[in-house]
């Protein structure tokens, strides 16, 4: 099975992560899995789209990051992830896993590191 990489928020109120994002994580058959949740990321916060921030703030949400905030660490496991995944590129996985180890915005759960 492909390795699998989840990405959760802990402020994120419209799926939360106990009743979402940990379950994908947990019900995955990857040997290679990986679940980061950002600490203080919103739902919202995964794109850009000022409707869903205004339902999130209507819903009664806590602020949670900015979305620059948040996309810069989406990004900064996203792309080196896919390269060492989809492009064999081993540096960026071992980039990815030092990320990782080193990170205090996010937590973090994982089968293995990346190779």
């Amino acid at each position: 099975m492909a390795p699998t990489l989840v990405f959760s928020g802990t402020s994120d109120c419209i799926t939360s992560p106990d009743k979402n994002h940990l379950p994908m994580y947990e019900r995955s058959g990857a040997e290679s899995k990986t679940y980061i949740s950002i600490i203080n990321g919103s739902h919202c916060g995964m794109g850009d789209s000022r409707k869903c921030f205004t339902a999130e703030r209507l819903a009664g949400c806590r602020d949670g990051l900015n979305t620059d905030e948040q996309t810069a660490i989406l990004a900064r496991y996203m792309v080196p992830w896919l390269d060492c995944v989809m492009k064999g590129m081993m540096e960026q996985g071992a980039l990815f896993n030092h990320s990782l180890a080193s990170d205090p915005a996010v937590n973090w759960l994982r089968s293995r590191p990346l190779p």
